[in-house]
C-alpha cells in the first residue's frame, strides 16, 4: 500500500494562524486589496499565497517537506489553480510566472521518488510537474431516490476531450468510480467502463460499504479486464454533436439529456482493442463504428470479437462496419483480437 494525502497547498483559510502571523503573504489586485478564490459550495473564502514572497515559499516547501517525511509518497495537489489567480505578486511577476514558481517549489520539495496528482490545475502550464492529473469535474450526483445519471454522461464528455493526454503527457484521472445506488446495476455498468477506460488514476466508493452486488459487479472478469486494459484511449465520435453547454446540470440531468457525450470509446495497442458503446439516453441507441477506428491492422476478416462487459447486446457486421443497438442507460463492452 502507498500512503497518500489529498491538501491544496496554494489556498489559505480565513480562519488559519497564516492570516494574522504573516498578513502579507497573499495575492493582491491593482488597488492593493486581497484576491480571494470563493467556494459557493462549501459558503468559504480562501487567500492565494504569493510564492514569490521568500517566506511563503519556504512555507510551502517545508509543508510539502514535511508530508513526505512523515511518510507520504503520493501528493494529491488541489485547487491548483489558486497559484495562477491574476492579481500582484511581490515581484511583479505575472500569474503563469508565479504559477511554475510554486510548481517548481513542490516539484523540488517532493523529491523524486514522490508521485504527484494535480487536481483543478491549468493544464498546460502544469505538464512536467506532476505524474498524474484529473480530467473531469467532480463525482456523480443524485438527489434523494435519483440518480442523477447524466452527471457520468457529462463526466464523459471531459474524459473524451483529454483522453489525447493520457499516457502522453501523464496518466489521466477520471477520479470518480461511483456504483453505489440509488444508480441502478445498468447504471453502475456504465460508471465502471467509462472509468476504468478513461484512466489509471482514481478514487471511489468506500468498498466496505458498498451492496454486496454493487462488490460482486467491482470483482468480475470483466470489470478486471476494463480495469487492465493497456493502450492509447480515444472517442473517434467526440466530435460528431455541438455541445450545448460546458458543464451538466441538475436540469439536464432530470431531463436526461448527454450534453454530446462520445458513445465509442476504444483503447487500443494496436494489438488488440477494447471497444466501449455507451446508450447515455434513456431509450435504445443504434451505435456503430469502423474497424479503422480500432487502431488494429490488417483486415475485419479472421478477427476475433468477445463480449466482456455489460449489456450482451447482438454485434452486427457489415464489411468493415460494425452495429448494435445498446439499451438504454447501459454500456456494452467488446474485445477484438486480430489474428
Amino acid at each position: 500500500m502507498t500512503a497518500g494525502v489529498w491538501i491544496a497547498p496554494f489556498l489559505v483559510d480565513e480562519r488559519s494562524a497564516l492570516v494574522s502571523e504573516y498578513p502579507h503573504w497573499y495575492v493582491k489586485d491593482g488597488e492593493g486589496k486581497l484576491v480571494y478564490f470563493s467556494d459557493p459550495i462549501a459558503g468559504k473564502r480562501y487567500r492565494l499565497l504569493d510564492v514569490t514572497v521568500p517566506g511563503a515559499a519556504e512555507y510551502v516547501r517545508e509543508a510539502i517537506r514535511t508530508k513526505v517525511d512523515e511518510g507520504f509518497d503520493y501528493l494529491k495537489l488541489d485547487f491548483l489553480f489558486g497559484a495562477a489567480f491574476e492579481g500582484v505578486r511581490w515581484d511583479g511577476s505575472t500569474a503563469m510566472q508565479a504559477y511554475h514558481r510554486a510548481m517548481r517549489i513542490v516539484r523540488d520539495a517532493a523529491g523524486e521518488e514522490t508521485f504527484l496528482l494535480a487536481s483543478g490545475q491549468p493544464w498546460l502550464p502544469t505538464l512536467g510537474y506532476v505524474h498524474a492529473a484529473r480530467d473531469s469535474s467532480d463525482i456523480t450526483g443524485s438527489v434523494p431516490g435519483f440518480p442523477l445519471f447524466t452527471t457520468t454522461a457529462g463526466l464523459a464528455r471531459y474524459h473524451g476531450v483529454r483522453a489525447a493526454f493520457d499516457g502522453v503527457w501523464w496518466h489521466n484521472d477520471p477520479d470518480n468510480l461511483v456504483v453505489r445506488p440509488p444508480l441502478t446495476g445498468t447504471q453502475a455498468e456504465v460508471a465502471v467502463a467509462s472509468t476504468y477506460l478513461a484512466g489509471r488514476t482514481l478514487l471511489g466508493d468506500s468498498l466496505v460499504e458498498l451492496e454486496p452486488e454493487r462488490i460482486r459487479l467491482l470483482l468480475q472478469e470483466g470489470a478486471e479486464i476494463l480495469r487492465l486494459a493497456e493502450g492509447q484511449f480515444y472517442a473517434p465520435d467526440l466530435m460528431d454533436e455541438a455541445v450545448s453547454w460546458p458543464i451538466a446540470s441538475p436540469v439536464s440531468d432530470v431531463l436526461g439529456f448527454a450534453n454530446a457525450a462520445p458513445r465509442i470509446w476504444v483503447r487500443s495497442t494496436g494489438e488488440e482493442a477494447i471497444v466501449a458503446l455507451f446508450s447515455w439516453d434513456l431509450f435504445s441507441s443504434a451505435l456503430n463504428f469502423k474497424y479503422a477506428d480500432l487502431g488494429l491492422g490488417g483486415e475485419p476478416s479472421g478477427v476475433t470479437i468477445e463480449h466482456v462487459f455489460g449489456a450482451d447486446t447482438s454485434l452486427q457486421t457489415s464489411g468493415d462496419v460494425y452495429t448494435a443497438l445498446v439499451p438504454g442507460q447501459s454500456v456494452a463492452v467488446y474485445r477484438f483480437s486480430p489474428p
